[in-house]
């Protein structure tokens, strides 16, 4: 296929993913290509922008080792791996003023309902975070 227009190329990866054998991995690579394809269109990303993001991941995974994983740290810096968990999670009960879990980059603290805050700390330890 050769492609001349943007929304050409979306529309081909995506019909490659369709070629995937598990519906959920589908629906989540879809989804990721289509918000990561706006992303660079509503940004009007630079090659060299590209250049220094795809360097900064790159990064991360040279700094990755056994006992820990900075792709994970990363997204716990972004708020990901919180927002993650809150969502994965049934909501709690009202209560007295959530506990506080920490992000994974250490550095924030953020409020989470227990459930999340559990599910947060099992993650961590998992990750050999804790």
């Amino acid at each position: 296929m050769i492609v001349e227009r943007p929304e050409d190329l979306t529309a081909a990866v995506l019909a490659e993913l369709e070629r995937a054998d598990d519906a959920r991995w589908r629906t989540i690579m879809q989804s990721a290509v289509r918000h990561l394809h706006g992303f660079v269109r509503d940004t009007a990303l630079t090659e060299a922008e590209f250049q220094k993001i795809c360097a900064v991941i790159a990064r991360l995974g040279q700094l990755t080792g056994p006992s820990h994983n900075e792709v994970v740290l990363g997204a716990g810096s972004l708020g990901i791996s919180a927002l993650v968990c809150l969502l994965t999670t049934a909501p709690a009960a009202p209560s007295p003023p959530p506990p506080i879990c920490w992000a994974l980059s250490g550095e924030s603290m953020l409020p989470l309902r227990p459930t999340a805050r559990a599910l947060c700390e099992a993650r961590l330890r998992a990750s050999r975070f804790l």
